[in-house]
């Protein structure tokens, strides 16, 4: 048996082991996640379970002799201000500093010498609107882990043939999401990620992808967190557009009104995002390779087309529409 499988099958173990002693101590110490404007739930569920993604990371990080030091340090920052937020509150200011650091952590490992600073800025910025983006996404039972679990699988396909990171880390964090889903996929959920995990998590798939975008010089990858993305990107421009505060908890993601307003379960909302994330993944997997033309039009087509999906739904459950202008009365 080679190290790479006694790895994989130390790992399982040892992170049911650790998310079941979490579980019990945050029972003890009444690490609950209680009912808010953001809720979907209804009752206390244990918070701060996605702890285990950095923790399989860690273990990684110790099997094969520290590889990626920068992203566990990065990791280690999130978590902390991450699992305090989830304890109590922390300012957005910190939070935001937070994911600055730990983004410009992943910036040695890329190839940046032939591109200027607003380029890496906005690398910068779109990490952080990734991470903010699967933290939203925590709270409906399975979504958080379902939609993770596919990307990283798709990931780890196309490792397989292109070898941009090292298939030990994907595997590690696989392992976690799979482990988190066993308590979290259920009509009653023994636990959430927390924004420890659900923050953690969307770095992880950040560092991945957009190190397969650099080794590739191909931003077509993107496509596989547009779901996400698209949630988080077009809630916030309707939240700016009817002078909302976005800083603020609120229940007007799509997903939301699903369960709310439709009257879906959660784990039926999950499956859904899910089979639409896997759709995609699937096209991504049979066409990375295509032309480059043929691909910028399938990624321009999927970006107006999830645009399209989520317009179309808001309004016809909802009745919300954008309204540019209003007249003054």
């Amino acid at each position: 048996m080679n190290k790479e499988a006694i790895y994989s099958g130390s790992l399982i173990i040892i992170l049911f082991l650790l998310e079941y002693i979490y579980i019990r101590l945050a029972r003890k110490h009444n690490i609950f996640d209680t009912e808010n404007e953001r809720s979907s739930h209804s009752g206390n569920t244990i918070i701060g379970g996605g702890i285990i993604f950095l923790l399989a990371f860690l273990i990684y990080s110790i099997f094969f002799n520290f590889p990626y030091p920068n992203f566990l340090i990065g990791a280690f920052i999130l978590a902390l201000v991450s699992f305090i937020d989830d304890l109590s509150y922390v300012k957005y200011s910190y939070r935001l500093l937070s994911h600055l650091v730990a983004l410009t952590l992943i910036l040695p490992y890329l190839e940046l010498s032939s591109h200027g600073y607003f380029f890496i800025l906005a690398i910068v910025i779109l990490g952080v609107g990734v991470l903010n983006s699967f933290n939203f996404v925590d709270g409906i039972n399975g979504m958080l882990g379902a939609t993770s679990l596919i990307i990283l699988l798709s990931l780890l396909y196309i490792n397989l043939s292109l070898n941009f990171i090292d298939t030990n880390f994907i595997i590690a964090i696989i392992i976690a999401v799979a482990v988190f889903l066993f308590f979290n996929f259920r009509t009653n959920p023994v636990c959430f990620a927390g924004d420890v995990g659900s923050i953690v998590i969307g770095y992880f798939i950040f560092i991945i992808i957009v190190n397969l975008c650099f080794f590739t010089s191909d931003y077509y990858y993107l496509i596989m967190i547009s779901i996400p993305g698209a949630e988080a990107g077009l809630t916030l421009l309707f939240r700016i557009l009817n002078n909302q505060n976005i800083l603020m908890p609120h229940r007007t993601f799509l997903f939301h009104f699903l369960v709310h307003e439709a009257k879906l379960s959660h784990l039926a909302v999950s499956a859904i995002y899910a089979l639409i994330q896997l759709l995609l993944c699937i096209l991504v997997l049979a066409t990375f390779k295509w032309d480059p033309i043929v691909k910028l039009i399938i990624f321009t087509s999927v970006i107006l087309i999830v645009t399209g999906v989520y317009l179309f739904f808001r309004n016809k459950y909802f009745n919300v529409r954008i309204t540019l202008f209003k007249s003054q009365n």
